[in-house]
């Protein structure tokens, strides 16, 4: 039972850090269209 809340917590974990990862990306993707476009 706690080897599968371990491995539950890490694919959550996992999850998060992709997602943020991805958040990361889009955000710095929408930054540099705009200052593409400014300039």
């Amino acid at each position: 039972q706690s080897v599968n809340f371990w491995v539950e917590q890490s694919s959550m974990l996992i999850l998060q850090s992709v997602f943020l990862v991805k958040v990361k990306c889009f955000i710095f993707l929408q930054v540099h269209i705009k200052v593409y476009h400014l300039t």
